[in-house]
């Protein structure tokens, strides 16, 4: 089968396809985008870096961080100058890397197969569950993929005449991508694989592998560069794995729910008995259609003959991106419950690429009958279980901030959770951090609610129990204060407040 290089993507046949797919993940994710104003404190303090970062202060890496680049808040401050400052468009930087991910993968797979069948490909990176949701719309871990499959596109193009500084550069965006986020590493074994098939014909033979220099030169350059920025913080990269971790049957149980939890199948989120049941029974068939599918792809790329290269080298990339991101998981002991499932997001960047000679193989409608299930199972499960498009969030946390402002408090704790999100909602007056040192972002947040004898506490996810045990405690001491509930948050004000902390830890 002849390549379809000639073919460029935004032609007649190629951009509806494009369009469509944007279109749909636009759709897919718009009650989330509705709700913008609930991003929490993880991806909220994003948008404050960037504020302050635009404003003149300079940091090698996220507040925080040791592993993630600040490339992401100055693109986002650059977003809200254009766009202006709101949560909308703090999720906008995420999803252009999504939209500029499937267009990299679009050029990949249009080499080799046609439009419709690289649409129903597409459909993993439309229809996903909510741990992909997340890398899709908020700051700060998409980036880093597209990076890394921008890399392998160029070599991808590099594949025929390889041109010395189109690998420099493609080595280079490698490291890049481990600086903008370290968990671009799970993608690291499949591309230098990838980069192997590419440019070395007979790989028995060390010499042969001359034409890669230029990529490996550019990979160490940046690596360097990286390593040096790296040195430079006391923190160190989480990097861990462990063969103890991997064999623990304890462990084992962590790795089963996070793997169900990823693959979507947590059934107690839908509602309803009969309708978590059939849905259930349809994702677990659809799911078990899925992985035959992934060793169906992997077999084709191993003994099929006919298999046109190109298809054969993405195969085997999709396949060892999924089966690092799936090994990696199972053997970290960062890995300690269901929601470490976002480190399994690699299973849905690399189907589409595992599953591309399996397309090629069968036929687009046969593909389509047999593994789109799944992507629409998915979907439609996300849209049954998200709760009432207008939770009117926003509103309350206005309601929260003039109630704030009315009784002059300027600064407040809270839990962790809702801390920077508060912060940035209130645009960083008042200032809320969290109750926890520790999980402290930015020291002069905390330096500023600590010299403020009439800061509050804000209760909001926390059990009625802790809240009330927080009051009885103060009541017993004998310390003034006040308390409201405001929107559902719980507010308490007084002079001199101790931090609820550490003081119901005694």
């Amino acid at each position: 089968m002849q390549t379809r290089q000639s073919n460029p993507l935004l032609s007649r046949s190629w951009l509806p396809i494009w369009i469509l797919v944007v279109a749909l993940i636009l759709i897919y994710r718009l009650p989330f985008l509705m709700n913008a104003a609930e991003v929490n404190s993880d991806f909220a303090f994003l948008a404050l870096q960037a504020k302050r970062m635009w404003a003149g202060e300079w940091f090698w890496h996220l507040w925080g961080s040791s592993y993630q680049g600040v490339v992401e808040p100055l693109a986002i401050g650059a977003l809200f100058k254009v766009f202006g400052d709101s949560p909308v468009v703090l999720m906008m930087e995420p999803l252009l890397g999504l939209i500029a991910l499937i267009t990299i993968s679009l050029a990949l797979f249009r080499r080799y197969l046609d439009p419709v069948t690289c649409f129903f490909l597409c459909l993993f990176y439309i229809f996903v569950p909510e741990d992909v949701l997340t890398i899709n719309l908020y700051p700060f871990r998409q980036w880093s993929i597209t990076v890394m499959f921008l890399s392998v596109l160029i070599l991808e193009r590099n594949a025929q005449a390889p041109r010395k500084g189109s690998l420099f550069f493609a080595g280079c965006l490698i490291a890049f991508a481990h600086y903008l986020d370290f968990y671009a590493i799970q993608f690291l074994a499949a591309t230098f694989v990838y980069a192997a098939l590419c440019l070395v014909e007979d790989r028995r033979k060390l010499s042969n592998y001359k034409p890669a220099l230029p990529f490996l030169y550019g990979f160490g350059s940046g690596g360097i560069l990286l390593l040096l920025v790296r040195m430079s913080l006391a923190q160190k990269a989480p990097l861990t794995f462990s063969l103890k971790t991997l064999f623990s049957a304890k462990h084992y149980e962590v790795f089963y729910s996070a793997f169900v939890h990823i693959m979507g199948l947590n059934w107690n989120l839908i509602p309803g008995t009969r309708e978590r049941l059939a849905w259930g029974i349809l994702l677990t068939l659809t799911g078990l259609v899925l992985f035959a599918g992934f060793f169906y792809g992997l077999y084709l790329c191993w003994r099929d003959k006919t298999l046109p290269e190109g298809l054969r080298r993405i195969g085997i990339f999709g396949g060892l991106s999924i089966f690092t991101s799936i090994l990696a998981t199972a053997g970290s002991p960062v890995a300690v419950d269901m929601w470490s499932s976002r480190y399994m997001t690699p299973i849905y960047w690399g189907a589409p690429f595992l599953l591309a000679p399996v397309a090629w193989k069968i036929g687009r409608l046969r593909f389509a009958a047999v593994f789109s299930w799944f992507s629409l199972t998915v979907g439609a499960i996300i849209w049954v279980c998200y709760p009432p498009v207008q939770r009117h969030f926003g509103k309350r946390v206005a309601a929260l901030e003039d109630f704030l402002t009315a009784n002059n408090i300027h600064h407040a704790l809270s839990d962790y959770w809702v801390a920077y999100q508060l912060t940035y909602l209130f645009d960083e007056d008042p200032i809320v951090v969290s109750r926890n040192p520790e999980q402290e972002r930015y020291h002069k947040y905390r330096e500023a609610v600590d010299a403020d004898p009439d800061r509050a506490e804000i209760f909001f996810s926390e059990k009625p129990e802790h809240v009330q045990a927080f009051l009885d405690r103060l009541r017993a001491e004998g310390v003034s204060f006040q308390v409201k509930d405001v929107e559902g948050f719980t507010v308490v004000w007084g002079h001199k407040l101790p931090n609820s902390y550490f003081w119901l830890r005694k």
